[in-house]
């Protein structure tokens, strides 16, 4: 991905496609449902639940990148990808818990994975 792709991707399709909707669905409306039980049990759970989203996008992640991976690398990359995005979410609920928005896991969300693209497209030209 290189020029104006790769500018759109990293401006438009994550902060929008991935970042604003995924804290509008975890840390704003699983959040808010879970917050009678307090605090700490919205963000485990609503982190919990954002860490088993990314279960299919890892495969599909493997299917692309290793084709013919055994299931046990596949196994291992998903429980990684989702102790990870559930840590990940820990975060984004810390930050939605401290300013009382979603606003700041947002920017946080959309810089990660924005510079997390940049950093992939620039270790693929170095190859």
């Amino acid at each position: 991905m290189r020029g104006w792709a790769a500018l759109y991707y990293v401006v438009v399709r994550i902060p929008l496609g991935t970042a604003v909707l995924e804290e509008v669905a975890f840390r704003g409306a699983l959040f808010g449902a879970l917050s009678s039980h307090g605090a700490f049990q919205a963000a485990v759970g609503s982190s919990m639940a954002f860490g088993l989203w990314h279960v299919m996008p890892t495969i599909d992640l493997v299917r692309a990148n290793r084709p013919g991976a055994r299931t046990r690398a596949t196994a291992v990359a998903v429980v990684g990808a989702v102790v990870f995005t559930t840590a990940a979410g820990l975060g984004f609920a810390w930050l939605r818990i401290q300013t009382g928005s979603i606003a700041a896991g947002f920017v946080a969300y959309a810089m990660i994975n924005g510079w997390s693209a940049v950093a992939a497209m620039i270790a693929l030209r170095a190859r």
